[in-house]
């Protein structure tokens, strides 16, 4: 185990690889369609508020949905071109940090999540949605924003 890796394995060669798709992949997305990338943004920053407005409003309820929460974080970071540190999408979880880093070490053996070591701070990992999940969620927004644009006609 590498000192410095709070998940406990060692980063994949491939690292800077999966990092430059990641890169590439958001720019396709924001090329394509600016508009909707906008719309799809500014959807996934209030769904993240209304989840944290509503542990505030509805104290003592755990909802148990840590990794949508580190998801939803992890995908308004993206699209804001944000770097996310561990520890930054532990607090996101709104969990005990040791929860927080077994949802990330779930979501990274499923592919949704990858980690990048720090080039700068070898104690430190970043964390950021998988290409595959990003374009998902993406998805998923559209189909959100088409679902609450009915509802208003």
């Amino acid at each position: 185990m590498e000192t410095g890796n709070p998940l406990g394995t060692p980063s994949s060669p491939a690292t800077s690889d999966v990092r430059a798709e990641l890169i590439n992949a958001l720019h396709r997305s924001l090329a394509t369609a600016p508009g909707q990338a906008t719309i799809r943004l500014m959807l996934a920053r209030r769904l993240l508020a209304g989840r944290q407005r509503r542990a505030m409003m509805i104290p003592g309820v755990s909802f148990g949905e840590p990794a949508w929460d580190i998801l939803l974080d992890l995908y308004v970071a993206a699209r804001e071109h944000r770097r996310v540190s561990v520890s930054d999408a532990c607090i996101a979880a709104q969990v005990p940090p040791t929860t927080a880093v077994r949802w990330i070490k779930r979501l990274e053996a499923q592919g949704a999540v990858v980690r990048h070591p720090d080039p700068d701070d070898r104690r430190r990992w970043f964390v950021s949605l998988s290409v595959a999940l990003l374009a998902s969620v993406d998805q998923w927004l559209d189909a959100e924003w088409q679902s609450l644009s009915k509802m208003q006609a």
